[in-house]
This record gives C-alpha cells, structure tokens and sequence, in this order.
C-alpha cells in the first residue's frame, strides 16, 4: 500500500515521512486542497514561520513553524489497529 493511503488511515509514521517531504494531505474537514500560508521568516530566510490553510473551508492550523504546521495538518487518527496497519505494509 503507498505512503499516502497509509498516512490516511493513521500509520504515523507515513505522516511523518510525507510532512518531511512538504506535502500536504487533504483537509481532514471537508477534503479540499491545502495551502502553506507563509507570515514571516526569522534568522535569514532559515527559519519559516506560516500556518496551512484548506483553501475550500477555510480550516487551519495554528501560527507556528512551517515545518510543525505541516506536520500537525497531516496528522490523522488511526482508522485501523496498529496489527491490521502492520498487515497491509
């Protein structure tokens, strides 16, 4: 099963590895496309300060550090229990 399905139905780990590439799944909400929404950068340009957005509800996270925002919208609630997950890897 690919990263994206897997991250879906709450295999943390595929979360992980998807959030660390900068992409974005779909709104938990309502399923539209998300935006990284960029307010500031710190220390040269290194440091990234923004939020994702769902650009069709309107969803989104809280102010912080790019990297975190993305990581907290693509985390999911897992669907399955950790063994059915396990079986379909």
């Amino acid at each position: 099963m690919d990263l994206t399905k897997m991250a879906y139905l709450g295999d943390f780990d595929s979360q992980i590895e998807i959030s660390k590439r900068n992409e974005l799944l779909a709104c938990p909400s309502c399923f539209g496309a998300p935006k990284v929404i960029y307010t500031s950068e710190k220390m040269n340009g290194k440091i990234k300060i923004g939020y994702v957005e769902c650009q069709k509800c309107k969803m989104r996270t809280c102010e912080t550090f790019v990297n975190i925002a993305i990581l907290s919208w693509n985390r999911r609630h897992k669907i399955l229990t950790d063994d059915e997950l396990e079986l379909l890897k």
